[in-house]
């Protein structure tokens, strides 16, 4: 079973919905967050960075054709990386940013994979 985070964001020029990493960067830009929220952040940010793998898929040279399209979901068992996911969650519907909890067992094309997440091109309709 996978799980994603997804908001209802979309990238400027798409319908394609923005995950909970990317409405994190508009969160920030939007000026919003106190001090403590803004050092929390940043150290959040960090810790994923160091901590979860980019997948190679967004670094080649398919990456522009697939960057709007493919979705990251996480292995839905227990890890830092859904309990940290959950605090970012918190802090985006704190500000208002809706965000839909979406599992499944088959979300699409598996086109990169790591002991963490995978990241799909999803089904068609």
């Amino acid at each position: 079973m996978y799980i994603r985070y997804e908001t209802k964001l979309t990238f400027t020029g798409t319908a394609h919905q923005k995950g909970i990493f990317a409405a994190m960067g508009d969160l920030k830009r939007m000026d919003k967050m106190s001090a403590e929220e803004r050092q929390w952040y940043v150290a959040t940010a960090s810790w994923f960075n160091e901590n979860l793998k980019n997948p190679a898929c967004f670094e080649g040279p398919d990456h522009e054709a697939i960057r709007f399209v493919a979705k990251s979901w996480f292995l839905n068992v227990p890890s830092l990386f859904l309990s940290k996911s959950v605090q970012v969650v918190e802090l985006l519907r704190k500000y208002e940013i809706d965000v839909d909890v979406l599992t499944s067992e088959n979300p699409g094309e598996v086109i990169y994979r790591d002991d963490f997440q995978i990241v799909v091109l999803p089904k068609e309709g």
